[in-house]
């Protein structure tokens, strides 16, 4: 038959779970942090933050990040930080409450999301550079009004 099955070896690959892997290898090489998490804030009325939550949680391969507020689906008491910003108050964009209680929101959100994801970690260095860090705030609340 000459079927080309080692060719085409890598289109196989997608069908492997990657997500568990990564994560039960993570927590064998003790790279799951213990320490308190950042938690992520997002609203579930608006399609584009609940589209962009869902990419998030995909790539949380290390469980890094906690989702909370109405859209996780979850009781604000049983959060680490149960004085959760109102769902009619937030924003479209993102908040995230970092372990020593401060709260950000919009680009700094965004960028402190992208350092916690080890992936991402070549996007959050060029998130640093002066420039970078200047002009993408515009960007990222144009991007938002254009994509909710």
């Amino acid at each position: 038959m000459k079927a080309p099955f080692f060719q085409l070896i890598i289109i196989y690959a997608v069908f492997i779970p990657w997500v568990p892997f990564a994560r039960n290898l993570s927590h064998r090489l003790g790279l799951a942090r213990s320490t308190a998490k950042p938690l992520v804030i997002f609203s579930d009325s608006s399609p584009g933050s609940i589209r962009r939550m869902t990419i998030i949680r995909y790539f949380d391969w290390f469980d890094r990040l906690v989702f909370g507020g109405p859209a996780a689906g979850t009781d604000n008491t049983a959060l680490p930080q149960p004085d959760l910003v109102p769902e009619e108050t937030l924003p479209a964009g993102v908040q995230v409450r970092l372990a020593d209680g401060t709260v950000q929101s919009g680009f700094l959100a965004f960028r402190k999301i992208m350092s916690s994801l080890p992936l991402f970690w070549p996007v959050a260095i060029v998130f640093q550079f002066p420039l970078v860090s200047t002009l993408t705030p515009r960007l990222y609340t144009g991007l938002l009004r254009a994509g909710s």
